[in-house]
């Protein structure tokens, strides 16, 4: 239970941080090649910080389909488990709400700006050819890394 658990949030960090760098990427055409380091160190290590907790409780157990953090004494469904209701609230459906919400968001707003400046591209001919070619080949690139963002949901 621990693993599955651990294992969701660190997807969802990498999912959040890909989208993070994607988006500056398409939107402020600004590349953070260089904060790869703490992407991974932070979507590893960060979910290490909570998924012990329940372990304080004996909140890991059988629980659901997506969370097993315990939501009922002593397997029984009759009784809920408060805490474990609490921690599986706060440790994966809120935080996973949240980012992914913010992740739906910028990826909306990346399509948007990418199909405006494609067609904003094509349309003038005034800018110089230098610009214009390494801003399409950067839309070129970009559109397929917009996939993994947008298969997680």
């Amino acid at each position: 239970a621990f693993l599955i658990e651990y294992s969701l949030v660190v997807k969802l960090l990498f999912t959040v941080w890909l989208t993070f760098h994607l988006f500056s990427y398409a939107v402020f055409f600004k590349n953070f090649k260089n904060l790869e380091w703490l992407y991974i160190l932070s979507s590893v290590f960060v979910p290490l910080l909570f998924s012990w907790i329940p372990f304080v409780h004996r909140g890991y157990g059988v629980s659901g389909a997506w969370c097993y953090i315990r939501s009922w004494k002593n397997d029984c469904a009759t009784e809920d488990y408060v805490t474990g209701i609490i921690e599986q609230f706060a440790f994966y459906y809120g935080p996973a709400v949240f980012f992914l919400t913010v992740n739906i968001v910028a990826v909306a707003v990346m399509v948007v700006v990418m199909i405006r400046r494609a067609y904003h591209t094509a349309e003038s001919e005034t800018r110089p050819l230098i610009d214009r070619d390494q801003k399409v080949e950067a839309l070129k690139q970009l559109v397929p890394l917009l996939a993994y963002p947008i298969i997680y949901f």
